[in-house]
């Protein structure tokens, strides 16, 4: 007799931490490695779901709430048949002009004298080359960046 092991098409991680990098880097491995565990058929992408959220996170830390650990992040990873969607939420600093910045990926690395390059905005060079979507919002207050990741 064969067996059909059926997968749920949707599952839910959510957790909440302090805004620190050691709990950001703390909650990428975790919910990661779970997410590997409800679907290990999508290996690489969800080692691709680490890297983004975890600069995500360290984002957060960083600009929205310029180091203060007294402040929190939501975290929910939505597993679907076909991707995943990590909405992060926090009530820091908006993004600057209400959106996620435009980024040409072009010119990211262009500049041959590497001293010449800014200091800041390379993470978001990664998310935008490793996601298929990167949105930005801010509701009465709190700021809401969704990324989105196919499995195929």
């Amino acid at each position: 007799m064969n067996t059909i092991a059926l997968r749920p098409t949707r599952q839910t991680l959510s957790q909440t931490i302090q805004s620190s990098f050691e709990a950001a880097s703390s909650a990428a491995r975790s919910i990661s490695a779970e997410c590997g565990r409800l679907r290990p058929d999508t290996k690489g992408l969800v080692d691709t779901m680490r890297l983004c959220m975890a600069e995500a996170l360290n984002n957060i830390v960083e600009h929205a709430y310029e180091h203060d650990a007294s402040h929190k992040i939501d975290i929910e990873v939505l597993l679907e048949a076909d991707q995943f969607v990590i909405t992060l939420t926090d009530t820091g600093n908006p993004m600057p002009n209400g959106c996620v910045p435009e980024v040409d990926l072009e010119r990211a690395f262009e500049d041959e004298d590497l001293d010449l390059l800014p200091e800041g905005g390379f993470g978001l060079v990664v998310l935008m080359q490793e996601l298929d979507d990167v949105r930005y919002s801010r509701r009465n207050g709190t700021n809401v960046l969704t990324m989105e990741k196919q499995f195929a």
